[in-house]
């Protein structure tokens, strides 16, 4: 029976369905279900480069235009705009895909006169 200073709803209620669905979320989040249930995505095209990791994180999208210089590491690229540096991880790619992206892109930036680099993750 609840009292009329009670709340209606008891606040440690609240807070153990916070850590259930949060435990939850973390658990599909190790065992990479949430990963695999989302698509990765990948684009090249003449105009531009779309990267879409994973479902947790944000795509990017560098158009050609921009880019003056690209670093093709072992997992990653790094692309250097006019602006800023980004890195692009591409270590959720498989193996036989990945060397197919890193021969596509140094095909599109030596058509499009953009230096090229090959190297190892280590800086």
């Amino acid at each position: 029976m609840l009292w009329q200073d009670e709340p209606a709803i008891d606040a440690r209620f609240i807070i153990h369905l916070f850590y259930i669905l949060l435990g939850i979320f973390w658990t599909l989040h190790g065992l990479n279900v949430i990963n695999v249930l989302a698509r990765n995505e990948l684009k090249i095209d003449a105009e531009k480069l779309y990267v879409k990791p994973s479902a947790l994180e944000r795509s990017t999208t560098v158009y050609w235009k921009a880019i003056e210089k690209i670093e093709i590491k072992l997992s990653k690229l790094l692309i250097h705009t006019r602006f800023d540096v980004r890195e692009i991880s591409l270590g959720w790619a498989p193996y036989n895909d990945l060397k197919a992206i890193k021969t596509e892109l140094e095909n599109i930036a030596r058509e499009k006169n953009i230096p090229c680099t090959r190297g190892s993750n280590v800086d």
